[in-house]
């Protein structure tokens, strides 16, 4: 019996979650947490994903992503399999699998993510081998506060800033709302336990014939929008490749629009008008014409980790960007 893809959301906020087999610690020794965290940091290189915080427990590790373009396959895949052939060949007492089946992956609304990075900060707390984070580091939360240098693959910035401003401010500020949540049992919201009757309902209904599969953990709204997504870039997965001149097309028509200087337009990509026209642009060659990241990068010297992110912001949040996606439809069509 073939199994159910992932969600495969771009833009989305997971939490991923690794198990050993028989619930053996096998990540216990800091030689093998340290190897492990290595293979995570060449694995994120080669993606477009961003670790936003991780936690290494002797039988489990958990990691905070938000997703890119690419399935998070591409990022799990080389750090799950390296970490089980080495683990196998550097000891001589065992050979089989590691990881009990494929991990878990939980998709989460983006309002979870204070909550989400406590909740994987915590963890050395819950398994009883810390007191408070701060004390451990089996887990990202001494980068986040600067008490260890954060490995360049990590992203403490992203959370950090929505703290607060400042950086010291924040990680004082940080460290204080992780300790508040030390007494916090199991989560089984935060670990898709809760959301599958849920998504297996919209699955059900949305994307049938698309065997998708995944936790998600966010409003009905939030719930009902991702499998709709999902369905959509299903169904359009077979059309033509999108040609040079309709790109060229779509972003002057988006610039007319929003009124904006070709020369500007590139040289002030920050800028507010600049920036919304970017999003559209992102959200339009993908759904309309079934454009591949890569090209619209390119066409508007952006990263593809950028694209990925300003595509997310506009399906999460389509109503506000709505008005502006009709005109340049209704102009394309004229």
């Amino acid at each position: 019996m073939s199994r159910y893809a992932r969600i495969y959301f771009p833009g989305g906020l997971y939490h991923l979650v690794s198990k050993c087999v028989g619930n053996a610690p096998l990540l216990r020794l800091k030689k093998q947490r340290e190897y492990y965290l290595q293979l995570l940091g060449e694995s994120v290189q080669k993606t477009d994903a961003q670790i936003l915080a991780y936690c290494i427990l002797p039988t489990q590790a958990h990691l905070v992503v938000r997703a890119g373009w690419e399935p998070l396959e591409r990022l799990m895949k080389p750090i799950n399999t390296g970490y089980a052939c080495w683990l196998n060949n550097s000891d001589e007492a065992r050979d089989g699998a590691v990881f009990a089946g494929r991990y878990k992956s939980v998709l989460l609304e983006d309002n979870y993510v204070f909550d989400l990075v406590r909740y994987v900060h915590n963890g050395p707390v819950r398994a009883g081998k810390a007191k408070r984070a701060a004390e451990s580091v089996l887990s990202s939360h001494q980068a986040y506060i600067g008490s260890v240098e954060a490995p360049a693959w990590l992203d403490t910035k992203t959370v950090l800033e929505m703290v607060n401003p400042k950086a010291g401010w924040a990680q004082r500020q940080f460290d204080q709302f992780v300790d508040e949540g030390a007494a916090e049992g199991r989560r089984r919201d935060l670990e898709g336990s809760k959301s599958d009757a849920m998504s297996r309902a919209y699955r059900a209904v949305l994307a049938e014939h698309h065997k998708i599969d995944g936790p998600i953990l966010g409003s009905e709204e939030f719930v009902e929008m991702v499998y709709q997504e999902v369905y959509a870039r299903g169904s359009k997965s077979k059309r033509r490749h999108p040609s040079r001149t309709e790109l060229n097309r779509l972003v002057d028509t988006v610039r007319e629009i929003v009124n904006i200087d070709a020369k500007d337009f590139m040289r002030y990509p920050k800028r507010k008008p600049c920036a919304l026209a970017r999003k559209i642009i992102v959200y339009l060659w993908v759904v309309e014409y079934g454009g591949k990241q890569s090209d619209v990068a390119r066409k508007i010297k952006a990263s593809t980790g950028a694209v990925t992110r300003w595509y997310g912001k506009v399906i999460q949040h389509i109503e506000d960007f709505e008005p502006l996606i009709v005109k340049v439809q209704q102009k394309l069509k004229s």
